[in-house]
């Protein structure tokens, strides 16, 4: 790490950094003090269920049972949930949010009123319109320069279906504990297996794709 540093930022980009004065931020339009502080890049949260942010401490004590929750929560409350716990991120330097569950296009825009870049992850599982979810929310949320719209497989039938769109829109898989990889073809998919070491599939995943020490939906459902 570079200690006792000048860092210029110009219209969102990181221009400079340097132990010296950075040319052309002599006169800058707004100097944010940093001694003895930390800077570094915004961080990324994997799976997170931003609309349970105000049921996050029951929930994690076990006092609440989140599927209870969901299945009376409005429209409404899943987009301004959303928007407090995306706050709540902000304020720990994190840039972008990975969530999947219902409300996926409010989550989104919730999030993206916050200032954090969304990243929406359609479930499959034993639902049999989730191809249609992904394509109505590929064409919304995604263009040519960036895609924010991926899979995530709870379903060991679907993932044959899964890996093949994922090849056709080159986008990332994250597959969860319970699916196993061991006999998956996974050439020309990009999957991230979450559950970190309690895998089955670890030698697999070693070779061909990228494991994740993120809890899944039982363990944990708020960063």
């Amino acid at each position: 790490p570079m200690k006792n540093a000048n860092v210029g930022i110009e219209d969102g980009v990181i221009k400079g950094v340097s132990t010296k004065e950075i040319e052309g931020f002599d006169y800058p339009d707004l100097e944010v003090g940093g001694k003895n502080r930390l800077v570094t890049p915004a961080m990324l949260v994997m799976n997170s269920y931003l609309y349970l942010y105000p049921f996050r401490y029951k929930v994690f004590m076990g006092k609440l049972n989140p599927q209870k929750i969901l299945d009376v929560m409005s429209s409404n409350d899943a987009y301004y949930f959303a928007m407090a716990g995306a706050y709540h991120l902000l304020k720990r330097g994190v840039g972008t949010v990975v969530f999947s569950g219902p409300h996926l296009d409010l989550t989104a825009r919730a999030v993206s009123e916050v200032g954090i870049r969304p990243v929406l992850a359609v479930t499959v599982d034993n639902d049999a319109n989730w191809e249609k979810e992904f394509s109505t929310l590929y064409n919304r949320w995604s263009s040519g320069d960036e895609n924010r719209v991926i899979l995530r497989v709870a379903n060991q039938d679907q993932l044959k279906n899964v890996l093949d769109v994922s090849r056709t829109y080159k986008i990332p898989v994250l597959v969860e504990r319970d699916v196993d990889l061991s006999e998956a073809d996974l050439n020309g998919a990009h999957v991230i297996g979450l559950g970190g070491g309690s895998r089955k599939d670890l030698k697999k995943l070693s070779l061909q794709g990228g494991l994740a020490w993120t809890p899944s939906f039982e363990v944990s459902n708020f960063p």
